[in-house]
């Protein structure tokens, strides 16, 4: 049987929030484990307080864009 993560629509599999995971990747990880939803509120407190991601740069429609945990995964933690 596959890995759960691939069963909830990971393409790899990583740390539950790793930094080198395609957003796809962690919105599969914490929708489907109460560890991820943990975790990602944790980083979320982290990212508040020093006003900074872990995330690196994304290119969307040629431009640089800043994304934070919250900005990823956010709705699925207001809805847990």
């Amino acid at each position: 049987t596959p890995h759960w993560a691939y069963a909830a629509g990971a393409r790899r599999l990583s740390c539950l929030c790793c930094i080198f995971s395609s957003e796809q990747d962690i919105r599969a990880a914490v929708s489907a484990s109460d560890k991820g939803k943990a975790y990602a509120r944790r980083i979320i407190e982290i990212e508040d307080r020093n006003n900074h991601t872990i995330l690196p740069l994304r290119t969307v429609g040629g431009r640089k864009v800043q994304r934070y945990i919250k900005d990823v995964v956010g709705d699925l933690l207001d809805a847990a």
